[in-house]
């Protein structure tokens, strides 16, 4: 319980954050920045949901049930990182629509 409350506010946070990172023209120092920025939250997400779902396979499913919510709540940031209009590196853009298909595909995302 506790570590899918972590992870749901984890996903809150990087909502927000995503959110009020100030629009950058492509090419300026500021896109730079959102560029490595979003390329690392990017790449602690795919490491983390890496080893949560390798937790998970040896567990029971009424305890994984909450964390497998819990990593589907990430979806909606990755799919910000994913957007082609997010400033993101094009190395991990690819990875960034990866990771969502992934979350999609293992039925992490609830339907709601």
């Amino acid at each position: 319980q506790g570590l899918a409350q972590a992870i749901r506010m984890l996903a809150a946070k990087l909502e927000l954050m995503l959110a009020e990172r100030p629009a950058a023209e492509a090419g300026s120092r500021a896109w730079a920045a959102s560029e490595a920025a979003n390329g690392a939250t990017l790449t602690v997400l795919k490491a983390l949901r890496e080893d949560l779902v390798a937790e998970m396979s040896g567990m029971a499913e009424a305890a994984a049930a909450p964390l497998r919510v819990a990593v589907g709540g990430l979806a909606p940031v990755v799919t910000t990182l994913a957007n082609p209009a997010t400033p993101l590196p094009d190395a991990l853009r690819e990875a960034g629509a990866k990771v969502l298909k992934q979350l999609l595909r293992s039925g992490m995302i609830e339907e709601g």
